[in-house]
């Protein structure tokens, strides 16, 4: 069903959209915000890549580059910050002595869950401003907010 079918049939869904879109919007830039307000908090690229290596495991920097949607030059600066954090760890391919496989470490778990810990945070001092039917809503909402950004719900997974 393509958009236009959609509000053709639910016109309701016009008004919606653009709502839905301009709230993630904000809730976006919000979460950047606070972010960059503490300095514990990993930016997002390189939240996203240690978040990955924690999900998928090792991989090449080739292949993380392309779960990640960048070119393997930024992906290549993106690991050299976190290799030099102590956040990865890089280890010859025992299948292919050529290649390179990049890994979280320890110290990488930690600086995730703390990068979690702190967005958590933030969320929870949110989330105590709304209501209980709010919350509820919300949680309704997050399998299809999944679906949305073409991912599979993670209840209980941290995500990025």
């Amino acid at each position: 069903m393509t958009r236009a079918t959609l509000s053709r049939d639910h016109p309701e869904v016009e008004e919606w959209v653009g709502e839905l879109r301009a709230s993630i919007t904000r809730l976006s830039r919000s979460q950047y915000a606070e972010r960059q307000r503490d300095p514990r908090a990993l930016p997002l690229s390189l939240l996203s890549a240690l978040s990955r290596l924690e999900s998928l495991g090792p991989m090449t920097p080739t292949r993380l580059a392309a779960f990640e949607g960048v070119r393997k030059p930024s992906m290549t600066r993106a690991l050299a910050t976190l290799t030099e954090a102590g956040l990865v760890t890089r280890t010859v391919d025992v299948a292919d002595g050529r290649q390179l496989m990049v890994a979280i470490s320890a110290a990488g778990l930690a600086a995730l869950e703390e990068s979690r810990a702190i967005l958590d945070q933030w969320y929870n001092h949110r989330l105590d401003q709304l209501s209980s039917g709010d919350h509820g809503r919300l949680n309704a909402a997050v399998a299809a907010l999944s679906r949305l950004a073409g991912e599979r719900p993670h209840h209980g997974h941290g995500g990025a």
